[in-house]
């Protein structure tokens, strides 16, 4: 079993791009641990030593979107930011609070 933590609050602040504030994240929904690593080393082309996982619906209470764009496979980018940073910091706060968060574990490759 993976060691459990809660990201940092600036893990989870939106970056603007093409205009819009987002959060990028993938969907892992009926993954296993083992996939899921495999997918973000993917993603990112390099292993992580951690990551952050959450429901739509819990995304959606917060109040923030979910677009599941799927490019590359299983993206999904989080929207409906607040334009003002203390309005995102709250959000981002709303995130770590429902995050189920895991550290890589012994054997997961997380080098640059």
């Amino acid at each position: 079993m993976e060691p459990a933590v809660k990201p940092k609050k600036k893990a989870l602040m939106p970056r603007k791009i093409n205009g819009r504030f987002e959060l990028s994240t993938y969907c892992i929904d009926a993954l296993h641990p083992d996939a899921i690593w495999a997918l973000l080393q993917s993603a990112f082309g390099r292993g992580i030593p951690a990551r952050s996982d959450f429901k739509c619906e819990d995304i959606r209470k917060i109040p923030l979107e979910t677009d599941p764009n799927w490019v590359p496979e299983r993206h999904v980018d989080i929207l409906g930011w607040p334009l003002d940073e203390d309005g995102q910091a709250s959000r981002a706060q709303a995130l770590v609070a429902i995050a189920n968060g895991h550290l890589a574990t012994p054997g997961q490759p997380t080098k640059h």
